[in-house]
């Protein structure tokens, strides 16, 4: 007698499960329903297993940015290629090295960017990176910029320092990126 009463409603569950499930995944307003994110993508039935952002290393075996190796335009396309059906934003951690044709790539195959600069503490390779960003910034291929976001966590700059970067970058940059960067 008490199996009968607990497979009511277990079987109960099960049926509005499927009953759910099956309204769920037929809906015509689902199948072609699409809601506006930020102010150029959308989101459809089609993108539901997409990541939001994806971070982007262009290297291949023994390539290592800290060796200085070089990638060109072409193999951060393919490497970009990969990704792109299953995200609408990538991001980067530099923008020399090859890594300054993310942007323009990830324009072209309808990606947003999140360009970071890799701040270290050497003074000029940080006014490569920071010069390298402002420029892609006014080229138009920055939606996002990330101004040293591992450095105080290396010790590599003081807060002061890092601050005076991201001001400096602030202030050169479209203002449609600069909205973003806080003091």
């Amino acid at each position: 007698m008490e199996k009968e009463n607990l497979l009511c409603p277990i079987t109960f569950v099960l049926i509005a499960l499927f009953l759910f499930f099956l309204a769920f995944t037929s809906s015509p307003a689902l199948a072609s329903a699409t809601q506006p994110v930020d102010n150029q993508l959308t989101f459809s039935s089609h993108d539901i297993n997409k990541l939001y952002g994806i971070n982007v290393s262009p290297y291949i075996g023994e390539q290592n940015p800290e060796y200085g190796s070089q990638v060109d335009r072409n193999q951060i396309t393919e490497r970009i290629k990969i990704i792109a059906p299953y995200t609408f934003w990538i991001r980067t951690y530099g923008v020399t090295g090859g890594l300054e044709y993310a942007g323009p790539v990830a324009h072209g195959l309808g990606l947003k960017t999140a360009i970071g600069v890799w701040l270290s503490g050497d003074t000029e390779a940080n006014d490569i990176q920071i010069n390298e960003l402002i420029n892609e910034s006014k080229a138009g291929y920055v939606d996002l910029a990330i101004v040293g976001s591992e450095t105080l966590l290396r010790n590599d700059l003081s807060e002061n320092q890092l601050i005076e970067y991201i001001r400096r970058v602030k202030h050169a940059v479209p203002t449609s990126v600069a909205s973003i960067l806080k003091d």
